[in-house]
């Protein structure tokens, strides 16, 4: 049992020291983000050599060319209806019609998704990140994985435009409109190329297990018109994400709050029976041998908490599991003395006053 228990906790203490290092990492990533641009900032050209080309300009620009078009475009169709509306077929009309009508539509998902993603990663735009790490306690990435991680961290700080500050990382973005069942959705699509031989993919990608894979299958690996060698991380959002709200938390949410004792036991479905009213002894769960004797939950109301069983512990050291006939239960209300903080002990010796 005592190796079980080490074994446990080793696992735990590695576990803890990979979060440790992961948060570390991406503090580290925050703050030299932050740093270039406050060189930027103080940087002697007005203009940025790194800058990427906005997601902002290319949805711009290929709708000005779209409304354009000499015969197809949108101003060379809204001058047929209203001046040779006469010479066309109904089927050429409800084409025009049409086609303005989708127009518009595409534009208004455009503008609704970019104003999400606006949002969304506000947080870590480059005038709020001393802001942002001076709260990453409270911050967390999201993803289950290494892989999902850098790519949230990645993508997050790509639609931010933190990348504009960096010389050894190209960031893409584009768009495009996907044919569904239902509707039609409006797509960002962003490809982040990191310089393999950069200080980024040293710093922050080099030799993870996943990159390593993805070198040895010939995966996201990419050679520009530079003619060097980049590692892509991409990721797409639709407008499908702004109807369920999950793009203001897709790459970062906030830590939840610490469970409290009490909040463990009444939202779990195993109860300590040191808790039950029933029982006049206290077990102390110090012990891996006594935390087994628990209280199996049957149902949960908003006062109390309903015993379907239990385990108890025999003189012998044997443990047994009976079924209890006549339902017990927890009340809640006993519960919450767990989370309220305890009064300091007063020693009485301590504080009498000596007489002379």
């Amino acid at each position: 049992m005592n190796k079980l228990l080490k074994a446990n906790i080793e696992k735990l203490n590695r576990l803890v020291d990979v979060s440790r290092t992961r948060r570390s990492a991406e503090m580290d990533f925050f703050t030299e983000a932050s740093n270039k641009y406050r060189n930027f900032l103080n940087y002697p050209l007005a203009t940025n050599p790194n800058e990427d080309k906005s997601l902002s300009d290319v949805v711009i620009n290929s709708f000005i060319e779209e409304a354009q078009k000499p015969i197809d475009g949108i101003i060379a169709r809204q001058t047929r209806l209203n001046l040779d509306v006469k010479n066309m077929s109904q089927e050429e009309i409800k084409a025009d019609k049409k086609y303005i009508a989708d127009y518009f539509k595409r534009l208004d998902q455009i503008s609704k998704l970019g104003g999400y993603i606006i949002v969304g990663v506000d947080e870590i735009m480059p005038d709020n990140l001393p802001q942002f790490i001076s709260n990453y306690d409270n911050v967390n990435i999201n993803g289950t994985n290494e892989r999902v991680k850098d790519r949230n961290m990645f993508m997050a700080a790509g639609w931010a435009s933190l990348f504009n500050y960096f010389d050894d990382v190209v960031c893409t973005k584009d768009f495009y409109f996907k044919e569904t069942i239902n509707d039609e959705l409006a797509i960002f699509e962003q490809y982040v190329d990191v310089l393999v031989s950069g200080e980024t993919f040293k710093k922050y990608l080099h030799k993870k297990p996943y990159i390593v894979d993805d070198f040895l299958n010939n995966k996201n690996i990419v050679i520009r018109e530079d003619g060097r060698t980049y590692y892509r991380i991409s990721g797409e959002i639709d407008s499908k994400q702004t109807e369920n709200g999950d793009l203001i938390d897709l790459y970062i949410s906030d830590v939840p709050p610490g469970l409290k004792v009490g909040d463990v036991f009444i939202y779990s479905n195993y109860t300590c029976a040191e808790w039950v009213r029933y029982r006049n002894i206290c077990i102390d769960l110090s012990s891996f041998e006594n935390s087994l004797c628990y209280s199996v939950v049957e149902d949960i109301t908003p006062e109390k908490i309903i015993i379907k069983n239990k385990t108890i512990k025999r003189r012998n050291g044997e443990y047994l599991t009976i079924l209890i006939s006549n339902k017990e239960y927890i009340n809640k209300r006993d519960l919450n003395i767990i989370n309220q903080p305890r009064k300091p002990e007063v020693n009485p010796k301590a504080s009498r006053v000596r007489k002379k």
